[in-house]
């Protein structure tokens, strides 16, 4: 009795013992079996993309043939810019400085240069000092739904000219797309600066506000980032679509134009479209912080 249940007291100890490796190895596999199923749900969940966005077709030797053309045309346009000599005033040589006061200044047409003995542009400038946030800069603003349908940014239009249609006025020489900066918006003195400069040369302006700068909190967790280009891509295709679906609406040149992180966002577009941006798009130049007449 005794040998039979020491018997017996073995086996159920040594029975389970030596089913572990398989239970083991039962386990893993079910585990890689449930990591790769959630691997690849996750890889179809990225894969999937709303349908609304542009799709880029692939570039033909006709459209090549065409950028080929447009870079070498302006090529000596740009190979034509020359910086000047920075040569700060002696009371403004701290870069700090230069940052803080140029928001103030820059405005001022008597502190736009000046010579090392005069200061008098500056001291005009200081009596005249004017701030822009509590001041709404721009005729309109248009909120714009995005892609995927479930959320929103807000972009702001300047017209040089009387209003024809939304986003266009009579006379405008082009359309340019203003992007901001890191934590910036369409009301920074900084765009407002550039819109006024673009207007004055007879282009109407729209400013894009990433989302969450327009001062309204947006419908999803999704912000932007430097390299965030869905929406301008998205504005890009409303207005030619605009061409197509109003009658009123003339085609005409769209340029860009950004600063600081709206810069890369530009430069970054422009490498995803390729010469879809002007086969597409009609978007004929772009530029960071350029004057007007530059832009042909």
């Amino acid at each position: 009795m005794h040998v039979f249940n020491l018997s017996m007291i073995l086996v159920t100890i040594i029975v389970p013992i030596s089913m572990m490796p398989m239970v083991t190895a039962f386990s893993t596999i079910s585990m890689s079996s449930s990591t790769t199923q959630q691997s690849s749900s996750v890889q179809q969940k990225q894969i999937q993309q709303p349908s609304n966005i542009p799709t880029i077709p692939t570039s033909s030797d006709n459209n090549n043939d065409i950028l080929r053309n447009m870079q070498q045309q302006n090529r000596p346009i740009a190979e034509s810019f020359e910086p000047n000599t920075f040569n700060p005033h002696p009371l403004l040589t701290n870069c700090h400085l230069q940052t803080i006061s140029g928001v103030f200044l820059r405005k001022n047409p008597d502190c736009a240069y000046i010579n090392e003995s005069d200061i008098g542009g500056i001291v005009k400038a200081i009596a005249d000092i004017q701030s822009n946030n509590d001041q709404y800069n721009y005729c309109e603003r248009q909120r714009v739904t995005t892609s995927c349908e479930e959320d929103f940014f807000t972009v702001d239009i300047k017209y040089a000219g009387e209003r024809k249609t939304q986003y266009q006025s009579v006379d405008a020489k082009g359309l340019v797309v203003l992007i901001h900066g890191l934590e910036s918006n369409s009301n920074s003195s900084l765009s407002t600066d550039m819109a006024q400069a673009y207007v004055e040369d007879g282009f109407d302006v729209v400013c894009m506000n990433f989302r969450g700068c327009c001062g309204d909190p947006n419908d999803t967790i999704g912000g932007y980032h430097l390299g965030f280009t869905d929406d301008l891509k998205y504005f890009l295709k409303l207005i030619s679509e605009k061409v197509e679906q109003d009658i009123s609406f003339e085609q005409r040149p769209v340029y860009l134009s950004g600063f600081s992180l709206g810069a890369n966002v530009v430069i970054k577009t422009l490498g995803e479209l390729g010469d879809a941006a002007m086969t597409l798009y009609n978007v004929q130049g772009a530029a960071g912080k350029l004057y007007c007449e530059q832009l042909h």
